[in-house]
């Protein structure tokens, strides 16, 4: 095509679709022995398991050196000075870990990046969702790693539609 002075001008469009980052509310106790909830971030990529700076001193938690260096995405490294011992547990059963998290100021941006419109969604009420306000961007306080991510999965998936996401369940919710 071709503008009204003759310019040639090409249209494109583009749609993309983001996808939603696999969120939990868990429960994660501090130096007293109570529970706390936090939001984590599910990762099945990383081989190491991070806690931020705020949330592991408002737990009172003990810091333990570890020296050692982080790398991601582009190879952009961070140097991780502390690490301290934690236990979590699901809110909805059973299940409880304890494992090392490495100490970050930061985990990620806030997950999602922006709100996510979910009215027309069709969630079963009998679901409960592992992070009910998966849809509203908030900090993630852990992240937890493969160590154990696959355990985390149960049986089940239900799909919300064909472009839709589909509802995996874990013994988080």
């Amino acid at each position: 095509p071709s503008t009204s002075n003759g310019n040639p001008v090409s249209l494109v469009a583009r749609s993309f679709k983001r996808a939603i980052i696999p969120t939990a509310v868990v429960l994660i106790q501090d130096k007293f022995g109570s529970f706390q909830p936090v939001r984590v971030l599910l990762d099945s990529c990383s081989e190491i398991n991070f806690i931020t700076e705020k949330v592991a001193k408002r737990l009172k938690l003990q810091l333990y050196p570890n020296a050692q260096d982080v790398s991601g995405i582009g190879e952009v490294r961070t140097k991780i000075k502390f690490s301290v011992a934690a236990t979590i547990k699901s809110s909805i059963g059973s299940f409880q870990w304890s494992s090392t998290f490495a100490v970050t100021k930061s985990i990620s941006a806030q997950q999602p990046g922006e709100f996510i419109e979910t009215s027309d969604w069709k969630v079963p009420e009998t679901i409960e969702l592992a992070d009910p306000l998966f849809y509203k961007p908030q900090k993630v306080d852990l992240l937890i790693s493969t160590e154990v991510f696959f355990d985390l999965l149960l049986d089940g998936r239900i799909s919300l539609g064909h472009g839709m996401p589909c509802l995996v369940n874990t013994v988080f919710g």
